[in-house]
């Protein structure tokens, strides 16, 4: 190990390893990580989640590292195979987060920083269900993944249906166009989705973003000694220009 003092203050000594010393990790370096997005879990409910829906075949440990996340290691390579996949988890109505562990995976300081989700894209033409189109529409909101099987049979027309890697980082994409009509775009099974700024993890009652248009209404507000309404009815982020 070697330690040195971080702005050489001696009161925050800081030590570090050379990655061959991470001895005790071997076991588990072909594990995944896993994390339910917006929604705590007990151990034993999530063991049982996922071998019924992973349909795992061989044996697996599961080990709770804090902070909401977990280590699943599998006996069987192809166990693992279908866990990865490029596929959309869902436990108690909430995403779940899967990725490969690698050595400077440190639950403090990791976040989800990527996720794949169900988008909608309501009252689309049904002349724009084409596979081509709908992709390349939702390439305006992350890396499209797939499209429902109902929508390229075109079983249903309220709403296109993509599958969609975004990015949890960046505010989402409120509104999409197309041929000179806005369409607004709904995340699904995003609980902590903020209608204010289109950022993930907090609600819009709990932003900290404000507009100078919201300032100057607050001042009003507060002088006629009213609080403005949080209205959950839409799930849509954003409103297409008008």
């Amino acid at each position: 190990m070697k330690m040195e003092y971080v702005d050489e203050n001696k009161t925050f000594p800081m030590f570090s390893l050379e990655p061959n010393k991470y001895k005790i990790c071997k076991p588990w370096e072909d594990c995944l990580v896993v994390k339910l997005l917006g929604k705590n879990i007990g151990y034993n409910a999530l063991c049982e989640k996922l071998r019924v829906m992973w349909k795992l075949t061989g044996g697996y440990e599961i080990r709770d590292v804090h902070h909401g996340y977990f280590l699943v290691k599998f006996d069987q390579p192809e166990d693992k195979a279908r866990a990865i996949l490029r596929a959309l988890w869902l436990i108690y109505d909430h995403y779940l987060a899967v990725k490969p562990w690698t050595l400077d995976f440190v639950e403090a300081n990791s976040k989800i920083s990527t996720t794949m989700v169900w988008i909608r894209i309501p009252y689309i033409c049904f002349q724009f269900y084409d596979k081509n189109i709908l992709l390349t529409l939702a390439s305006a909101v992350g890396t499209p993944i797939k499209i429902h099987m109902n929508t390229n049979d075109m079983q249903r027309g309220r709403y296109a249906h993509i599958c969609v890697e975004i990015d949890l980082t960046k505010p989402v994409q409120g509104v999409i166009g197309l041929e000179g009509t806005w369409y607004n775009i709904e995340y699904e099974v995003l609980h902590l989705l903020c209608r204010k700024c289109g950022s993930y993890g907090h609600l819009a009652r709990n932003c900290v973003v404000v507009t100078s248009a919201e300032s100057s209404e607050r001042s009003n507000n507060s002088v006629q000694g009213t609080i403005p309404v949080e209205s959950n009815t839409n799930r849509s982020v954003a409103a297409a220009p008008t």
